[in-house]
C-alpha cells in the first residue's frame, strides 16, 4: 500500500519522470520493491534489492535466515509475474544471509522470470 501510494504521489510531481521510476530497498525493506515490481506498476522500469532477506541474526546464527526455503518459493512466485529489470546486490561475506541463500533466492526468481516488457 505504501509503495502504491508513493507511486501515485510521485507521478503527480512536475520534477518526476512518471515513465522511468526505479524502486529500491535494503534488508527486509528490499522485499517491498520486489513484491511491488511483481505487479508491474505503470512507470516502474526497474528495482534494486540491496541485501534483501528476512529473519537473520549475524550474531546468534550467522549466515542462516529464518524461513529461507519459504523465501526461495516466494521469489519463484514473484519471478513468474515480474517483467521489470532488477539488480540484486549482496556481499560475499554477509553475516546475516551468507553467500548461498541469496544465490538460491535469486536463482529461484530468475528461473521463473517473466518476459520483460520493452520500454
Amino acid at each position: 500500500m505504501a509503495i502504491r501510494a508513493t507511486l501515485t504521489w510521485v507521478r503527480e510531481q512536475p520534477w518526476a519522470d512518471a515513465k522511468r521510476i526505479v524502486l529500491a530497498g535494503a534488508s527486509m525493506g528490499a522485499w517491498r520493491p520486489i513484491a511491488s515490481a511483481s505487479t508491474n506498476p505503470d512507470g516502474v522500469v526497474a528495482y534494486i534489492n540491496f541485501s534483501g532477506g528476512t529473519g537473520g541474526s549475524g550474531e546468534r546464527r550467522p549466515e542462516h535466515s529464518c524461513g529461507s526455503e519459504t523465501m526461495e518459493a516466494l521469489m519463484a512466485a514473484y519471478g513468474r509475474t515480474t517483467r521489470v529489470t532488477s539488480l540484486w546486490l549482496y556481499a560475499q561475506n554477509d553475516s546475516y544471509w551468507g553467500a548461498n541463500w541469496p544465490r538460491e533466492w535469486h536463482s529461484a526468481y530468475a528461473r521463473h522470470q517473466a518476459t520483460r516488457r520493452v520500454s
